[in-house]
């Protein structure tokens, strides 16, 4: 039995013309490529239902995957959160989450509650998703009354006080076995009071230090 050598060419042209089509860079050497495989295909000596699905199945695999990096793209709907500051603080905050070993904080109206400790650190079981969108700020005194304060876009010093939200990182953790990494994700506020000027937001050693003690210190017990 010969060989049906148009078939193959013309799989091979429709399968390399599809790809270039898909960079869209290359859709004007690939559209060309493409409808000669077609044709060569088309004139095979294959059946009627095979050409068609050669030509077809390349092109719904490329839809497939533009369907797919497009909801890939679409933003996380961001996890309402309510921050809950002590009044007298002021430095830097980092909330550690997707933690098993964490608190499971409460929730308000359906938002999560955030009380952050005196020490600014403070790990939780959910993960926080999406932007900051649907973040909010509140000063709480010895009394627990709540005073909702602003999100501040910068940290430039002015007459007022709020929280930067930084946003979201993740510290990769080398393991002791020196072959796995361990994610830790924190999301980082800095609290500013009216007219402070003597703040600092760079993370230092120490910072990083502090972090990992207290999650080492969180995980232990579950491993």
């Amino acid at each position: 039995m010969s060989i049906d050598w148009k078939y193959g060419i013309g799989l091979t042209l429709v399968i390399i013309g599809v790809l270039l089509c898909a960079t869209l860079w290359f859709l004007i050497f690939g559209f060309p490529i493409f409808i000669g495989g077609v044709a060569l295909v088309m004139v095979s000596r294959k059946k009627k239902r095979t050409k068609l699905l050669s030509i077809f199945l390349p092109v719904l695999a490329v839809i497939l995957l533009y369907i797919g990096v497009f909801i890939d793209s679409l933003p996380t709907p961001s996890t309402p959160l309510t921050f809950l500051i002590p009044e007298n603080f002021q430095g830097s905050i980092k909330i550690i989450n997707d933690e098993s070993c964490g608190v499971d904080p409460a929730k308000e109206d359906g938002r999560i509650l955030l009380e952050v400790p005196t020490t600014g650190l403070l790990i939780i079981k959910p993960e926080i998703k999406g932007d900051r969108s649907d973040h909010r700020y509140y000063f709480v005194d010895q009394d627990g009354k709540r005073t909702e304060t602003i999100g501040k876009e910068s940290l430039e010093v002015d007459s007022t006080a709020g929280v930067h939200d930084i946003g979201k990182d993740v510290m990769w953790r080398l393991e002791p076995d020196s072959v796995t990494y361990n994610a830790i994700r924190h999301v980082d506020l800095f609290v500013i009071k009216a007219g402070q000027t003597n703040y600092r937001i760079t993370d230092t050693k120490s910072d990083s230090l502090n972090l990992l003690v207290a999650v080492d210190a969180c995980r232990l017990p579950v491993k």
